[in-house]
């Protein structure tokens, strides 16, 4: 079970916490268009995971 944490008045960059871009999904994928949406979500999550990396330096 993950632990809630509640942070009072941190300086926490709005870039931090702006929404992920969501890739574009036809409502046909083709097999070529698999690995390149794959890819689009990989960096996503990355990027997600970078910004919760950076918001616990901040308010460590």
């Amino acid at each position: 079970m993950a632990k809630t944490e509640y942070v009072y008045q941190c300086n926490i960059t709005a870039s931090l916490t702006q929404p992920n871009n969501e890739p574009h999904i036809n409502k046909r994928i083709t097999w070529t268009q698999c690995p390149i949406f794959y890819t689009e979500l990989l960096n996503e999550l990355r990027q997600c995971n970078d910004d919760k990396m950076t918001i616990m330096e901040i308010i460590k």
